[in-house]
């Protein structure tokens, strides 16, 4: 099928110097892809294998059957019964899915491809290899393709330790802002309300509320002048 499209990896243009402007295009291909679906699976000729109603079923099931598996192959039970519990926590996590929607499930640089446009543009020409495709949460494409770019890139992703907000001071100062000054101060009637509202509060942030980190400017007028700090 590929000697059938245009153009060539993302992956094999990595060292062009406007390599982001497909990424961002990417990005938007992306949620074009997700269209919405009736249930979660697999997707076959036939239709979804195996159907489950919710993102929640569809989940728990693959990872016990997994689990299975590796019990049944001997892969130690106390090791078995910590994944089992560490991942119990989180099922209450799955039922906050939006529904399911169409996903590729390897949407990386080596599955995308892209050319230059008769301006001379990089842009995006056929989207291979629907091998793994399923319905599923959208997330989950979201995060392989942040994994796989961190890997190629040889970036390493790391997780502040519970209990440590030090680790990652500047994002937990301002999720403290926002908590104490928005989530805590509002009553959410719907989760429109609670758009609205959340971003009345981004705006302020950004664009009306002096920094004092950026020597009293805004985030906005910061970023305007070319990321140029006044008081340094």
């Amino acid at each position: 099928m590929i000697t059938w499209l245009p153009g060539q990896t993302v992956r094999s243009l990595a060292a062009e110097p406007d390599i982001e402007t497909v990424y961002r295009r990417m990005g938007a291909l992306l949620r074009r892809l997700h269209i919405p679906m009736t249930a979660c699976g697999y997707i076959r000729s036939e239709g979804l294998f195996e159907p489950r109603a919710s993102n929640a079923d569809y989940v728990i099931d693959a990872f016990e059957r997994v689990l299975h598996r590796f019990r049944r192959q001997r892969g130690g039970d106390a090791l078995a019964n910590g994944l089992e519990a560490q991942a119990r926590e989180c099922y209450a996590l799955l039922g906050h899915s939006a529904g399911p929607a169409l996903c590729h499930d390897d949407f990386q640089p080596g599955n995308v491809l892209a050319a230059r446009d008769a301006a001379g543009e990089l842009v995006l020409t056929g989207l291979i290899d629907f091998a793994n495709a399923l319905a599923g949460e959208p997330l989950a494409d979201l995060a392989k393709a942040l994994d796989r770019w961190a890997y190629e890139n040889g970036v390493t992703l790391d997780f502040s330790r519970p209990g440590t907000p030090t680790d990652n001071a500047f994002v937990e100062s301002f999720n403290g802002r926002l908590r104490d000054e928005c989530l805590n101060t509002h009553w959410f009637l719907s989760l429109a309300d609670a758009r609205a509202k959340i971003e009345a509060w981004r705006r302020h942030y950004n664009e009306s509320r002096p920094h004092t980190s950026l020597g009293w400017i805004t985030p906005k007028e910061f970023a305007s002048s070319g990321g140029v700090n006044p008081a340094r």
